[in-house]
C-alpha cells in the first residue's frame, strides 16, 4: 500500500468543510486571530518580515557546490512555484510565528479538539504500515529525544523546515533553513537538549569495603552500645 499526501487548493468562497463556516481569507481566519504578525500569504500580501534566499546543492565538475535556487525576490523561493502551490506552500513566516502556529495547531487552537483527536488517531494507520515518520491527518507524531511530539516537517525548493510541539512539556521548537539538503532535525534535537537537558541520573549506591548488604560506603552506625 502506498500513501501520498494530497494538497488541494481551496478558493476563498463556498463552505469550509472543517467547521461549516464560510471560507475566509487566511489572514482573517487564521493569522490575525492567532497573533501571527510576521506571517503572510505570499503573492497576495506584501512581506511582513525580511525574506531570505533559497539554496540548493548541485554537482559541478565533479564537486558539490551550494547554488542560489532563484534570483532575489519578495516571494520565496520564486513566484511561479509559490502561486502554483497555493495553500500547500504560499504562507511565509518567521521561526517564532511558525512555533506559535504549531503550538496552536497541536493544542486545539486551530481545529476543534474532536477533529484534532481524529487527526492524531490516524497516525496508528501509517505506523502499522511501517512509515518512517508516523503521519496522521496533517500531523506527524514522533519522538524527539525520547519525548512525544506533534508537528510537521518538509522541504520546498531550497528550504527545509521542521516544527514540533512537545506534548509533555508544552515547549515548541521550530527550525527554518534556507537549504534543502541537511535535515534540520539535528538542530531541533540540539535545541531541545538546551531547553530540556536530560535529567541527572540517580547515583548508584557504592558498596562498603566490608561488602555488608545494604551498605552505602559510610561508617556503620549499628555497632554495639552495651558492655
Amino acid at each position: 500500500v502506498r500513501r501520498r499526501v494530497a494538497n488541494g487548493g481551496v478558493p476563498c468562497h463556498g463552505l469550509d468543510l472543517a467547521d461549516g463556516h464560510p471560507v475566509r481569507p487566511p489572514r482573517q481566519r487564521l493569522l490575525d486571530p492567532l497573533g501571527l504578525t510576521a506571517s503572510w500569504y505570499q503573492a497576495a500580501e506584501p512581506p511582513r518580515a525580511p525574506g531570505t534566499t533559497a539554496y540548493r546543492m548541485l554537482r559541478v565538475k565533479g564537486a558539490w557546490q551550494w547554488r542560489v535556487a532563484a534570483p532575489a525576490s519578495d516571494i520565496m523561493p520564486f513566484r511561479s512555484v509559490v502561486t502554483a502551490a497555493g495553500g500547500a506552500g504560499s504562507i511565509a513566516a518567521t521561526a517564532l510565528d511558525a512555533a506559535r502556529w504549531m503550538r496552536a495547531y497541536a493544542t486545539g487552537g486551530v481545529v476543534s479538539q474532536a477533529m484534532l483527536a481524529l487527526m492524531i488517531a490516524d497516525v496508528s494507520v501509517t505506523a502499522a504500515d511501517g512509515a518512517t515518520i508516523p503521519y496522521g491527518l496533517g500531523v506527524q507524531a514522533v519522538l524527539v529525544g525520547g519525548r512525544p511530539a506533534l508537528g510537521h516537517s518538509g522541504r520546498f525548493l531550497g528550504f527545509r523546515n521542521v516544527a514540533r510541539y512537545l506534548t509533555d512539556s508544552g515547549i515548541t521548537i521550530a527550525v527554518l533553513t534556507n537549504q534543502g539538503v541537511v535535515d534540520p532535525r539535528r538542530i531541533e534535537e540540539s535545541l531541545m537538549d538546551i531547553v530540556l537537558p536530560p535529567p541527572t541520573p540517580t547515583p548508584t549506591p557504592t558498596p562498603s569495603p566490608s561488602g555488608s548488604p545494604g551498605a552505602t560506603g559510610s561508617p556503620s552506625s549499628s555497632g554495639s552500645s552495651g558492655a
